[in-house]
């Protein structure tokens, strides 16, 4: 890995590789901001693994509980 390498028209779609992401990524990872969280992929030899699947939406919203519809008179 290079720092300061810049990317060469990244574009949506393209992968980046983190290969060390420290204390701060998937461990401590949530879901502030409704943000999904990315899927974790282990290489070995060359031959990617994927070990957690990236989240999507409904994911996010599985456990939320919806309180009753209040009524309102007035």
């Amino acid at each position: 890995m290079e720092d300061g390498v810049l990317l060469d028209k990244p574009a949506a779609g393209d992968l980046l590789l983190v290969p060390v992401t420290g204390a701060y990524c998937f461990t401590m990872a949530n879901n502030y901001s409704g943000s999904l969280r990315l899927p974790a992929v282990f290489v070995s030899d060359g031959v990617p693994r994927l070990v957690v699947r990236r989240e999507n939406y409904d994911d996010l919203l599985s456990r939320d509980v919806l309180a009753p519809r209040v009524r309102v008179d007035g």
